[in-house]
């Protein structure tokens, strides 16, 4: 690889590792499912495989803080450390693992860029991780079969690869033919016995992906998220999905430049760099308007772009304009970086405020009421307010005894993990030091004597309370 393409991945990965740590530090592990995850995980000590269609995915990820667990750790920030770390280890070692499998013919690798920058890059705050995993399983394990030098190695590593590639998300319905149609190929023209073994174990595990992911299309076990899942491309119309947005502009640019000689190339660059910049500035301009949701929605991407960028990667085509789309994914992948950083000065400046107020109150007091006062002057998404998790996250803020919780907004009637109301129904983590005994207390005084569920300490003001401070 030359200078200037061992600059261009570094600088990529360095940038990914800049977000990844921040995400770390902040915890955004355990927005919205996460934070059940992974209190399910505390408790039970064994793997939690939310569809057994995906247990491939889920075990990869939970494998690290089993371990700790079985190996005796208990202290909580250690914990969420091991929970957190393999998601965001998912994208740059996939993406490592594709230049070294690609040999001299690094310019195929193009095609995941494509769909790590304009996929997975927008989906870095889903904590429904399968979706991903299936894109960072896959991309390796092809480029391992395609491998130019035809290495044992790299094949060898396919076949790991392709085995929790076997249970990961419903897009193995389109991604395993294609693994299939690739060791076929590759068999017709392979010499070496031990090398068209390994072939057929990539070919026989991306079978059963494929049949695993059609039961799971056909059969789902949970068929409200299948029908949410089929709306989620309105994701692309929604007023804060600039992500996507950019996102879907660049790959368009990229397809016309497919078309287009190499002189074009500065052309393309440009286009790109005037798009990102504009992206970021507006983004920049108004930090709240971020559809926070969309990151769920998105995942509809992590499907469509990988099974259309992996054809002409199968067949081993060169842009005649690789090194411009490059330097364009590159700049999209930028201002992705900015982007995921703002989500996570969002997320750290929500858990702060909630903090703040919990610290004020005792019992279960309802998250609207808490926070929306607080949301507008901090200038954070009011989305961060949506969803279930408020009463796990506040168990799992930190190892200390437990007086308040925050509750679900007023008028949500979606399903939750236990009811806060219900001693007897909250997670026993007290092992990990997290005691609830203060709160069942107040709990109940409250209920009992003053017909509420919350009530605000004297020692906080009102001014404090609603935001005026």
């Amino acid at each position: 690889m030359n200078k200037s393409g061992s600059f261009f991945w570094g600088a990529l990965l360095l940038l990914y590792t800049l977000h990844a740590a921040l995400a770390l530090a902040t915890e955004r592990v355990l927005w919205l499912d996460g934070a059940y995850y992974f209190t399910r995980l505390l408790e039970t000590r064994g793997f939690v495989l939310g569809d057994a269609s995906r247990a491939g995915a889920d075990a990869l990820i939970e494998l690290p803080i089993l371990a700790a667990l079985h190996g005796g750790v208990t202290d909580l920030a250690a914990l969420k450390l091991l929970f957190g770390f393999p998601p965001v280890a998912l994208l740059p070692a996939s993406l490592l693992l594709c230049l070294w499998m690609a040999g001299p013919r690094r310019d195929l690798v193009v095609y995941p860029l494509v769909t790590f920058a304009a996929g997975l890059m927008n989906t870095e705050l889903l904590v429904i991780h399968e979706s991903r995993a299936a894109v960072t399983l896959f991309w390796p394990a092809l480029f391992g079969v395609i491998d130019p030098l035809r290495r044992t190695s790299t094949l060898a590593a396919s076949v790991l690869l392709s085995l929790p590639f076997i249970a990961s998300y419903e897009s193995a319905i389109g991604l395993g033919p294609i693994l299939v149609l690739a060791a076929v190929l590759r068999m017709r023209t392979e010499d070496s016995a031990a090398r068209k073994g390994l072939l057929t174990a990539v070919a026989a595990a991306a079978v059963l992906a494929t049949l695993v992911a059609a039961q799971s299309v056909l059969r789902p076990t949970h068929p409200a998220n299948l029908t949410s899942f089929r709306g989620s491309w309105r994701v692309i119309l929604e007023p804060g999905s600039l992500s996507v947005q950019l996102s879907l502009f660049v790959v368009a640019v990229l397809l016309v430049s497919a078309l287009l000689p190499r002189e074009a190339g500065p052309w393309i660059t440009g286009v790109a760099a005037v798009a990102a910049s504009l992206g970021v500035l507006q983004s920049l301009a108004d930090p709240s308007h971020a559809a926070v949701t969309a990151q769920y929605r998105a995942r509809i991407v992590n499907v469509a772009l990988p099974f259309l960028a992996a054809v002409p990667a199968l067949f081993g085509l060169r842009l005649p304009t690789e090194t411009a789309a490059r330097r364009a994914l590159g700049l999209l992948f930028a201002a992705q970086v900015v982007f995921q950083l703002q989500l996570t000065w969002q997320w750290h400046a929500f858990r702060q405020l909630s903090r703040e107020r919990l610290a004020c109150v005792s019992g279960l007091v309802p998250v609207d009421i808490a926070l929306a006062n607080g949301l507008e002057s901090r200038r954070i998404s009011p989305e961060w307010m949506h969803g279930w998790h408020h009463p796990t996250l506040s168990l799992l803020d930190h190892a200390d005894p437990v007086r308040a919780l925050m509750g679900r907004a007023r008028g949500y009637t979606e399903w939750q993990p236990f009811d806060p109301l219900d001693p007897r129904a909250l997670p026993r983590l007290v092992p990990f030091g997290v005691d609830t005994r203060e709160y069942e207390r107040a709990i109940e005084s409250l209920r009992k004597e003053k017909g509420t569920t919350w009530e605000l300490a004297p020692s906080c003001g009102d001014a404090s309370w609603r935001g005026e401070s």
